[in-house]
């Protein structure tokens, strides 16, 4: 067999989807904008963007990991920015994910089931923040700990 002949019975890998961002797996910061305060209380979001990324783990030191972040903002006080919620790709009980289906009021989906933008962007949830301080003990910034159903 030619190389050409090879090369021409190779599969065609499918389109780029923009509105993909991962895919869900078998179980195994700097992105929040956010200016201003808020009080350590349950408050409501907003999805204004998710997007993927490339960090370390911090749970297997040495390896990288991706996460799904989703940017929230504060539901009426937008311009303000954004607040990050990040979780894996992961469908393990341990990972943020599934959870973060549910507060969106959407069904967890199975595993290799595309992570798709357009499912959260739009979409309202509440959330838990708490007041922490930065890694150095100057400033405090508001972190979202939990998730709850809008």
């Amino acid at each position: 067999m030619s190389l050409a002949t090879a090369a021409a019975e190779m599969p065609v890998p499918p389109a780029q989807d923009e509105d993909v961002i991962g895919t869900t797996t078998e179980p195994q910061g700097g992105d929040a904008s956010f200016e201003g305060s808020l009080k350590d209380d349950v408050h409501s979001f907003v999805c204004v963007d998710v997007k993927s990324k490339r960090t370390a783990n911090k749970f297997k030191p040495g390896e990288m990991r991706d996460q799904a972040v989703f940017l929230l903002a504060v539901k009426g006080d937008e311009s303000k920015g954004n607040l990050a919620w990040y979780t894996s790709f992961s469908l393990h009980e341990k990972s943020k994910l599934p959870d973060t289906y549910k507060a969106f009021g959407l069904a967890v989906p199975a595993a290799g089931t595309p992570l798709r933008k357009s499912e959260f962007i739009g979409k309202a949830v509440r959330g838990f923040t708490k007041n922490e301080p930065s890694k150095d003990g100057t400033k405090t910034f508001p972190r979202i700990k939990s998730l709850l159903g809008a």
